[in-house]
């Protein structure tokens, strides 16, 4: 932020174990009246700043044994129509569409980043039209049965994470003749509503029962 034009505000929406780092860093250059941290912020309020803002900045770092999921507040952000500046890492580079949606930079490079934040010019229109056409549940789900049925048409080694009402082959998966019907599916997050990870597994359930798939979810301390 030093570096950046000084008519930018910067505004940190979430909480974690670096606050009080990043809060002493703030101190330390003298930047309280242009980065505000605003804490864990609920789902309007996360609307509200996605639909005011200019740019969206996703500055993550590698860190070892940490893989980065897909980016899905990314998409949040260009179905309000705001561009993304991120680091081009692990599943962010698979939800900005370079160019077109927004920004990929390399990871830690700040100079990059300032040149993109400072030179970007989208439309919004444009970047909410792109991702809701590429990222629509319909699309999401048949994505998936492409990728299941293309497991089960090539010799791969059985997997005991899918489970199908079709007939399984010892090493060749499920039948290439086989319609998948069931699909079993095991998340690691407890049977709740609310977060973005459940919101996005309930979506993409019910996109799948649409095509004819039935669902069975799985969460932890369920029984049988």
């Amino acid at each position: 932020m030093p570096k950046i034009k000084n008519d930018f505000i910067y505004l940190i929406s979430g909480d974690g174990p670096e606050r009080e780092n990043i809060k002493k860093t703030i101190k330390k250059n003298k930047l309280e009246n242009c980065v505000i941290m605003l804490g864990r912020t609920n789902v309007e309020t996360l609307k509200l700043l996605y639909n005011a803002s200019d740019l969206f900045i996703l500055p993550n770092i590698h860190i070892e044994g940490n893989m980065e999921g897909f980016g899905i507040v990314v998409l949040e952000a260009g179905s309000c129509g705001l561009p993304v500046i991120a680091s081009d890492i692990e599943g962010i580079k698979d939800a900005v569409i370079n160019g077109k949606t927004g920004w990929l930079v390399e990871s830690e490079n700040s100079e990059a980043f300032i040149k993109k934040i400072e030179s970007s010019s989208f439309d919004p229109k444009s970047i909410q039209k792109i991702v809701r056409y590429n990222f629509n549940w319909t699309k999401i789900a048949q994505q998936y049965l492409d990728e299941l049925n293309y497991l089960g048409s090539n010799d791969i080694n059985r997997n005991p994470n899918l489970i199908s009402t079709g007939k399984l082959h010892p090493t060749k998966g499920i039948n290439p003749c086989t319609k998948l019907k069931v699909l079993i599916v095991a998340t690691g997050y407890p049977r709740r509503k609310d977060g973005f990870a459940n919101v996005y597994l309930h979506r993409l359930a019910k996109s799948l029962v649409k095509k004819g798939i039935e669902i069975h979810v799985v969460a932890p301390h369920d029984s049988g």
